[in-house]
């Protein structure tokens, strides 16, 4: 799990790779996010439960200790509008970023195809 982009899987529950990412994200001084609980419709409830304390208990300590956890279902969609209504009003806090200044693209890899030309991907700064 990579907390912040891809979820934690119910069934699973914390694991030591979740762990050293959210010891990463203290590293960055991350105090703010949201915890997506995934695939909750192949547990049961009482996973479902068990699994957010975990959670809870993991980030108790961190930056992250009072960042709130959806569990979800991409196959029923249960939890996904909370999470979206989340994230747009915690868009709205974020501070405005200046309009000025110039682009920079950190090219992570490139390929190169036939009639479209060299394409290159990697995060915006």
């Amino acid at each position: 799990m990579a907390l912040g982009r891809r979820g934690l899987a119910a069934g699973d529950g914390p694991r030591p790779k979740t762990r050293e990412h959210l010891a990463i994200l203290d590293l960055l001084g991350l105090n703010r996010g949201a915890v997506a609980l995934t695939k909750i419709d192949r547990v049961t409830p009482e996973r479902v439960d068990a699994a957010s304390a975990e959670i809870q208990s993991l980030l108790s300590g961190s930056g992250l200790a009072h960042s709130p956890v959806f569990p979800l279902s991409a196959v029923t969609e249960q939890g996904v509008p909370a999470l979206r209504a989340h994230l747009e009003q915690a868009a709205t806090q974020l501070p405005a970023r200046p309009t000025s200044g110039h682009f920079r693209l950190a090219v992570d890899r490139s390929v190169t195809l036939t009639d479209t030309g060299t394409v290159g991907t990697g995060k915006v700064h």
